[in-house]
């Protein structure tokens, strides 16, 4: 996983279990922690998990009780990708995204999708791997390039940010977790570098960003001149009390 343009002609096959990477099962453990205080903050009535990973998140704290997995990983209960992107504007509640952003052809046109389907206040809630961490490290190696989660693209926080901000939403949560190598023989990380990301929160291999979706009505800009009438025409820039001085005076 290296620093790649962000459109490209192909989409890379996304991982459908946390299995697959590296440090997988620990990973999953680190995500779950982090959104726990997120999902009671969630409301509504269809909340969308996309991608296999997502799929895999525990969302029972939710409060949203119509819950359903999209993607074209086998056990998804719509078959659907970015591309193709099924729902109405205005159906969804809230979507949750893990680490498919990376995988994406146009990862900005998966999120305009993402904001065409969200009513308005809708959560968009995105985990995806951070480049500034060590992680990347072991993707550099002789054929870690090809293994997940290597094999995607890297997109740094500031700049999903960026994309976000030009959609008009507004970030109510946004910080990094789950520090560690990655090394592949799937050890937890060791105290050193959980140590060190108490001070240098970059080195979390992943970032959590919760954003809402904002809709600002446009209001048009109401003028307080009066106008008033002399024999029946219409008068701009003069007040009743300067023409009746006007008219007593003569």
């Amino acid at each position: 996983m290296v620093l790649k343009p962000a459109l490209l002609e192909h989409s890379e096959n996304p991982p459908e279990l946390w299995s697959e990477l590296a440090q997988g099962n620990w990973l999953q453990a680190q995500a779950n922690d982090i959104l726990k205080p997120v999902w009671p903050r969630v409301f509504g009535y269809h909340l969308v998990t996309y991608g296999g990973l997502a799929g895999k998140l525990e969302t029972q704290n939710s409060h949203i009780r119509h819950q359903f997995s999209v993607g074209t990983h086998a056990d998804a209960q719509v078959r659907a990708d970015g591309v193709a992107w099924p729902f109405a504007e205005s159906s969804l509640d809230a979507i949750a995204c893990v680490a498919m952003l990376e995988f994406e052809s146009d990862p900005h046109r998966l999120l305009r999708e993402f904001s065409h389907s969200l009513i308005a206040d809708g959560h968009l809630i995105l985990v995806g791997m951070n480049p500034l961490s060590p992680a990347v490290l072991p993707g550099l190696w002789r054929g870690g390039k090809h293994a997940y989660p290597w094999r995607g693209r890297y997109f740094t926080r500031a700049r999903v940010l960026d994309w976000l901000a030009v959609l008009n939403y507004e970030v109510t949560t946004c910080e990094y977790f789950a520090p560690t190598w990655l090394l592949p023989n799937g050890e937890p990380p060791g105290w050193g570098i959980t140590r060190m990301a108490n001070y240098v929160p970059q080195m979390g291999s992943m970032y959590l960003i919760v954003a809402r979706k904002r809709e600002h009505a446009v209001r048009p800009i109401q003028h307080s001149v009066r106008k008033v009438a002399v024999n029946g025409l219409k008068l701009a820039n003069y007040s009743q009390k300067g023409i009746a001085k006007k008219h007593s005076s003569s």
